[in-house]
């Protein structure tokens, strides 16, 4: 309708009288060409405005609002923050699916059996992921006739190993498969005889996970350790020169190592770093579940994020071979807090609780931790619920590119379609 009244405007101004048009010039001629001139003008006056309109309107409409409040449509009235997560949740971006925005940065999958719905996204999102990392594994004492042992191989699926290693039909890349392997079972004194029998023990732990990979033709592994421990500064010690003769190992045989680390503790800092950075391949930073399931809270502030990363780096050369061996933890999970205490939550239970809900729920944009938060209930109970959405994503991306870090997502099974656009 704005355009309409313009151009009828425009042609009233065109059909000004004639003593006016006379004071434009002295002949018909002139004034037929001054009139033609004149009509050319607004008429590109006309287009400027409307493409500035244009732009306002999709800025202000548009996804660049401001979050925390609702959106208006003209034809069907408010539409909030959960309406543009429902509406999206499983929008994917065809053109991207088989490239990666954090490249030449390593980004690690993890695949848990119990979401399998990752067991999909790793095969059909190959060319995302430098590294694919199944959750099968652990190791245990052995038994006698061995120190250690491997279980789990049961859940060892060969056909999707060979699904996942095709080339990525964009950009002929073919992702590694890098099982996690979790040490279990082991009390602080099992831990205590590894390291005082450590030339014996060394050899047979190292023995183990290397028949391992082997057996199964593994590109490497996921080894989480250091997180099982609450390290003193003799194990530290002695755990650094373990891992030390692990990544020797793999090196010798052409496999990857990528260790397990804790976020902002005293047991890994920048002196482990730097004393294993030429060891192992890369470190999977856990910068997630920093609320506990009893207070409600926050899943991965930024502040807290970007200060675990950026101290294992205060000792690091600045050089992009050291701090891309560092992957910030992304969580694709949430958590969900009520009065009897809180629990994670997944993609499709988030999506069914928004849906049946979405009425007495409000989400709003945590400023300070740089995540989104819903409060609100459900069946008269009352909840809240932090959970990731494309905005906390992309600036966690954002920050792993500034920080020229690497990323690894938990796990790939448990978030939103639309995540895999930003990745």
């Amino acid at each position: 309708m704005g355009s309409a009244r313009g151009r009828k405007s425009a042609s009233v101004s065109n059909a000004a009288s004639p003593s006016r048009r006379g004071t434009y010039g002295r002949g018909s001629g002139s004034n037929k060409f001054l009139n033609n001139l004149t009509r050319g003008k607004i008429w590109k006056i006309i287009g400027l405005f409307s493409s500035v309109a244009v732009v306002f309107l999709a800025f202000y409409f548009g996804v660049f609002r401001q979050e925390g409040q609702s959106i208006k449509n003209q034809s069907t009235g408010p539409v909030s923050l959960i309406d543009e997560v429902l509406r999206t949740h499983n929008i994917v971006n065809h053109e991207h699916k088989h490239a990666s925005s954090v490249y030449p940065r390593a980004t690690l999958a993890y695949v848990t059996p119990w979401n399998n719905k990752g067991y999909d996204i790793a095969k059909e999102y190959n060319g995302k992921f430098t590294h694919v990392s199944p959750v099968w594994l652990q190791m245990k004492k052995g038994d006698g006739n061995s120190s250690f042992v491997i279980t789990g191989e049961h859940d060892i699926d060969q056909n999707w190993m060979k699904a996942v290693r095709k080339p990525s039909p964009v950009t002929n890349h073919v992702a590694k498969i890098v099982p996690r392997v979790i040490v279990e079972g082991f009390a602080f004194a099992d831990f205590v005889a590894l390291f005082e029998n450590i030339d014996y023990q060394r050899d047979d732990f190292i023995n183990t996970l290397l028949q391992t990979c082997g057996k199964h033709k593994f590109d490497g592994i996921v080894l989480e350790v250091w997180s099982r421990l609450q390290v003193s500064p003799e194990i530290r010690s002695a755990l650094v020169k373990l891992m030390r003769a692990v990544g020797d190992a793999f090196k010798v045989h052409g496999l990857s190592l990528i260790l397990v680390v804790p976020p902002s503790t005293s047991s890994f800092g920048p002196s482990e770093f730097s004393a294993l950075a030429d060891y192992v391949d890369y470190f999977s930073v856990n910068t997630y579940d920093y609320s506990s399931p009893t207070t409600a809270g926050p899943n991965a502030p930024y502040d807290w994020v970007e200060g675990s990363i950026t101290t294992l780096l205060n000792n690091a050369p600045d050089d992009h071979r050291i701090t891309r061996k560092i992957l910030l933890g992304l969580n694709f999970y949430g958590n969900l807090y009520t009065p009897s205490g809180g629990r994670p939550i997944i993609g499709h239970e988030y999506i069914g609780l928004l849906s049946k809900a979405k009425g007495n729920l409000v989400m709003k944009w945590n400023a300070k931790a740089r995540e989104h938060v819903i409060e609100g209930n459900r069946a008269n109970i009352n909840l809240i619920l932090y959970f990731p959405t494309l905005r906390s994503i992309q600036e966690r991306v954002q920050l792993a590119q500034n920080l020229d870090v690497g990323i690894c997502i938990w796990d790939i099974g448990q978030g939103l379609d639309s995540f895999f656009n930003l990745i």
